[in-house]
């Protein structure tokens, strides 16, 4: 099982890059700052800044089953909404079979308490 886990995230990862490098505007390549928020390999936030101060804050929890996914594949969204002027939060959490959804849910909820600070 975890073969094809690997084949489908690298084929999901490819295509991605592929449509992020064709579609997405330049003016919207912002760049992040990766915050980890644990001690786990995937405790990690990639965090997008507007130029503006004192704006809300959007916590983006990819999908993907709780298997497949990762936060990196959803850079693009953190980048719109810092362009729109909000702060963009992209969770990154531990996935199956590394992980129980218990552990996934308590990476989330971790991670929403480390951005509410």
């Amino acid at each position: 099982r975890n073969h094809a886990k690997a084949a489908a995230n690298s084929v999901a990862d490819f295509g991605v890059l592929l449509l992020r490098m064709a579609l997405q505007p330049r003016y919207l390549r912002m760049k992040r700052v990766r915050v980890p928020y644990g001690t786990g390999a995937k405790q990690v936030i990639d965090l997008f800044l507007p130029s503006c101060v004192n704006v809300p804050v959007i916590v983006f929890v990819h999908g993907g089953i709780w298997t497949l996914g990762s936060r990196w594949q959803h850079r693009a969204v953190g980048q719109r909404l810092a362009y729109e002027g909000f702060a963009c939060a992209v969770v990154g959490y531990s996935t199956w079979p590394e992980s129980t959804a218990k552990q996934q849910v308590d990476d989330v909820v971790q991670a929403v308490s480390f951005v509410a600070r």
